[in-house]
């Protein structure tokens, strides 16, 4: 009778223990892929079709747990390049994506592929059919090889209804650059958006701001709280036609 009840009472702690590992395996599951951080250079190696394939798994079976996601592509290679994952992350909060514009290996020009995919966040997509509902932050530190990027666009970051937070560091903007305002709604500008959104702060770092692209940046949100702008003359070799030279002093505000 010892016996058995012996054989019993370790079933019922292999139980236990069972239950145990699972309560703590869906734990660890959460808290590991809450954020995860993405390095773009390691795409290029010799296993780079098992760091895709990698990335592809983890979106496939994770995607609703990650929250935050930094996407590092060095001096070298663009961070635009897994923009496409973007969309498939319906928790994601924050991104962090630093590189260049474009890889030296390839002439692909992923940029397209993040600008479709904030555009789907944005104000012109319909409530019913956007992406990225709970994106709050979203920090752009994107440079080329000779200096600044034009944000053509990419002004559609400023149309993102709940962001919060972003910041720009080494882009050039200007009003009269069509791209920036690209129709429908480049007859009103951005103010066609007036207290639209939520955003808090905006830091536009080491860059070159047009004033009166600036007057149109400011018009959406609806509560700014934090402004900071350190600006400067452009150094890149690609300035709009009737580029209007209006300075201001480097300075934080």
């Amino acid at each position: 009778m010892a016996s058995s009840d012996t054989g019993a009472e370790k079933d019922l702690d292999l139980k236990a223990a069972r239950l145990t590992c699972r309560a703590l395996s869906g734990i660890a599951t959460h808290w590991l892929y809450h954020s995860i951080y993405t390095r773009i250079p390691s795409f290029q190696n010799n296993v780079v079709r098992q760091e895709i394939e990698g990335l592809q798994e983890l979106v496939s079976k994770f995607a609703p747990l990650v929250h935050k996601i930094d996407i590092d592509g060095g001096d070298d290679y663009c961070s635009f390049e897994v923009a496409s994952f973007l969309d498939k992350l319906p928790a994601l909060e924050k991104i962090h994506m630093c590189g260049v514009r474009t890889s030296w290996y390839h002439d692909q020009f992923f940029q397209g592929d993040f600008e479709r995919a904030m555009l789907r966040a944005s104000l012109i997509t319909p409530i019913e059919t956007r992406i990225l509902a709970d994106l709050k932050s979203l920090t752009l530190k994107v440079h080329q090889d000779q200096g600044d990027w034009l944000l053509t666009d990419l002004g559609i970051l400023f149309l993102i209804p709940q962001l919060q937070h972003l910041t720009l560091d080494h882009i050039v903007l200007n009003y009269g650059d069509p791209a920036l305002f690209p129709h429908p709604w480049a007859s009103s500008g951005l103010t066609h958006y007036s207290h639209q959104t939520s955003l808090e702060s905006l830091s536009i770092i080491d860059s070159y701001i047009d004033l009166q692209a600036l007057e149109e940046i400011l018009a959406p949100p609806q509560a700014l709280t934090h402004l900071r702008l350190e600006s400067r003359r452009p150094d890149c070799d690609e300035l709009p036609d009737g580029w209007q030279e209006r300075t201001c002093n480097r300075e934080a505000i």
